[in-house]
C-alpha cells in the first residue's frame, strides 16, 4: 500500500488507524501507541489526481520519545497484463530529484535487469532490494535488505507506462530507497540460470527516508508530503514544481518530444481522433522536411546517372585503390555533386522521427484509441487472437510492404547485388523488431512509409530523359 511507513513501528498497518472523513471532504486518520506516541494524518484531495498529505507526531506521554530513521513508502507499480512484453524495464521506473548540487533528475532503475544474474544468493526470492551509488547514480548492487542513498531529495517517483506516483515533501528527505522485484519462470526452482537478459523486472516501488529525531512530551512534529497519483499526462505533469515532468522520460530530445505531444493533442482538438491526428502529424513533419528531402533525391538521382562510371573507374584502376578515390572525387567535382548531399538532409530528420517515436511509445493519449481496425493504438492489434494459434499484427506487415516499394523506388549508387540484399533484409529486420510495437508506433511509420513513396513519384520524372555523361581521359 502506498504512504506507510516502515521503521516506526504502530504505524506500519492500515489496519492501525482509525478514519473519518470531515466536512469539508478531507479525511483525518488516527493511531496511537502504548508509549503515548500519536499519529495524526489529515490528507486533502484536490485536482489533477493530487493529494497533500499532513502526518503530525505528537508525544502525548511523560517521556521523551526517540524517533528512529523511518521511511514513507510509494505503492508499487507492476507492468499491466494487457501491456505489450518489450521488457519490463521500458516502462517500469524508479525516479529521483536530488535537492542539492543542481544534479537533473535520476532515472535510477534504467539498467536494473543486470542486477539479476545467476547467484544462489539470489534465486531463494524473486525480490531484490538494491540501492546505488552516491557517485554517479548506476546501479551497482544487488543486496539482502533494501538501503537508503543518503542523498537529499525533493522528490521520489515510480512508475509503469501510463501512470507514476510522485512524492514530494514540503521540507526535503534526507534520502531515498527502492525495491525492484524480477519474474519468477514456472519452474525456475532454487538455481535458475537467469542471465543478463532474460531477466524481467515484475515490480518497482521507492519511498522517501527520513532521519530520526526526538520529541519531548507534550511536542508535536509536523510533516507535509505533496503526492501525485494519476496518469503519466505531460499537460497536467507540467504544472507540477521541480521538474516532476521529467518522469515522462524523454530522453536527449527532450524539447522536441514535448513539441509534438503538444501538437498531436492539439490536432486532436480538432479532429478527435488520435489515428487521424497521428497521420496528419506525420503528413505535416513530412512537408515541412519536402524541401529538404527533394534536395537528397535529386542528388541521389545525380549520383545514379555517375554509377557506370564509377563502375568504370574501379575495372580501369582495380589495383589502385587511391587512384580510384581520387578519380571518383574528380568526377564528382566534374558534375558537381556532393557525395554527401543524399545523406545529410536525411541525417537532420532523424532527431524529429526519434522524437515522434519516444512520445508514441508510453503516451497515455492513446491508451484505449480506437482507429480502424485497431481497438488500442497503445497496443498491439493482436487480430484473431482467439481463433490462430499466434495473434495476428497487420499493420508491421504493411509497414514492411511500404518499406520494399519505398526502397525499389529510392535512386542508389550501390551494387545491383547489395541492392538486392537490402531490399530484403531491411523491411525484414523492422518486421521483426516491429511485431509486437504498440500499433500507434507502426501506423506511424507506415504513413510516413507512404507518403515516402508518394513524394518520390512526384519527383520520379524530374530527371528523365538524363543522358548518361561519358568518362573523360585523366
Amino acid at each position: 500500500p502506498a504512504l506507510i511507513y516502515s521503521g516506526l513501528s504502530g504505524f506500519t498497518g492500515a489496519d492501525l488507524f482509525k478514519v473519518t472523513e470531515n466536512e469539508d471532504g478531507s479525511f483525518t486518520a488516527f493511531a496511537e501507541r502504548g508509549d503515548g506516541l500519536q499519529l495524526h494524518r489529515h490528507i486533502e484531495i484536490s485536482d489533477d489526481y493530487r493529494l497533500k498529505i499532513k502526518d503530525t507526531f505528537v508525544n502525548s506521554g511523560d517521556t521523551v520519545i526517540g524517533l528512529p530513521k523511518h521511511k514513507l513508502w510509494l505503492g508499487s507499480m507492476h507492468m499491466s497484463q494487457a501491456e505489450s512484453k518489450i521488457r519490463g524495464m521500458e516502462y517500469l521506473g524508479i525516479d529521483a530529484h536530488p535537492a542539492i548540487g543542481g544534479e537533473s533528475v535520476l532515472h535510477l532503475s534504467k539498467h536494473a535487469h543486470r542486477l539479476f544474474k545467476s547467484k544462489k544468493s539470489e534465486t531463494k526470492t524473486p525480490s531484490l532490494p538494491v540501492t546505488v551509488s552516491d557517485m554517479d547514480a548506476r546501479l551497482v548492487k544487488a543486496l539482502s535488505k533494501p538501503l537508503p542513498v543518503i542523498k537529499p531529495v525533493d522528490w521520489v517517483a515510480v512508475k509503469n507506462k501510463f501512470f507514476v506516483q510522485i512524492a514530494e515533501p514540503i521540507t526535503m528527505g534526507d534520502g531515498y530507497s527502492f525495491v525492484i522485484e524480477r519474474v519468477k519462470e514456472p519452474g525456475e526452482g532454487f538455481d535458475p540460470k537467469v542471465t543478463v537478459k532474460s531477466a524481467t523486472i515484475a515490480s518497482v516501488s521507492g519511498a522517501l527516508v527520513f532521519d530520526g529525531t526526538e520529541l519531548l512530551p507534550e511536542q508535536e512534529f509536523t510533516r507535509e508530503v505533496n503526492y501525485y497519483v494519476g496518469p503519466k499526462k505531460y499537460s497536467i505533469l507540467k504544472t507540477l514544481p521541480k521538474s516532476q515532468d521529467a518522469v515522462m522520460e524523454f530522453g536527449f530530445w527532450t524539447w522536441l518530444s514535448k513539441f509534438l505531444l503538444i501538437v498531436l493533442n492539439g490536432i486532436y482538438k480538432f479532429i478527435p481522433n488520435y489515428g487521424l491526428a497521428i497521420i496528419l502529424l506525420t503528413l505535416g513533419l513530412r512537408g515541412a522536411f519536402w524541401p529538404i528531402t527533394r534536395k537528397s533525391t535529386e542528388s541521389m538521382k545525380k549520383m545514379q546517372t555517375l554509377s557506370p562510371l564509377i563502375t568504370e573507374i574501379k575495372e580501369k584502376y582495380k589495383n589502385d585503390p587511391k587512384r580510384v578515390n581520387e578519380e571518383t572525387m574528380r568526377l564528382y567535382k566534374e558534375h558537381k555533386i556532393n557525395p554527401m548531399g543524399g545523406c545529410l538532409p536525411m541525417l537532420i530528420q532523424i532527431p524529429v522521427f526519434i522524437a515522434f517515436f519516444i512520445v508514441l511509445r508510453s503516451a497515455i493519449e492513446l491508451r484505449f484509441a480506437g482507429f480502424l481496425w485497431i481497438k488500442d493504438l497503445s497496443e498491439p492489434e493482436r487480430l484473431f487472437s482467439d481463433v490462430l494459434p499466434f495473434a495476428l499484427n497487420l499493420l508491421p506487415i504493411i509497414m514492411a510492404v511500404t518499406m520494399v516499394i519505398h526502397q525499389k523506388m529510392t535512386p542508389t549508387s550501390a551494387e545491383p547485388s547489395q541492392q538486392k540484399m537490402m531490399l530484403i533484409f531491411m523491411p525484414a529486420m523492422m518486421l521483426f523488431i516491429c511485431y509486437n510495437f504498440p500499433a500507434a508506433l507502426t501506423l506511424y511509420w507506415t504513413a510516413n512509409q507512404l507518403v515516402a513513396i508518394v513524394a518520390q513519384l512526384l519527383t520520379k520524372d524530374k530527371n528523365k530523359g538524363n543522358i548518361v555523361p561519358k568518362l573523360k581521359k585523366a
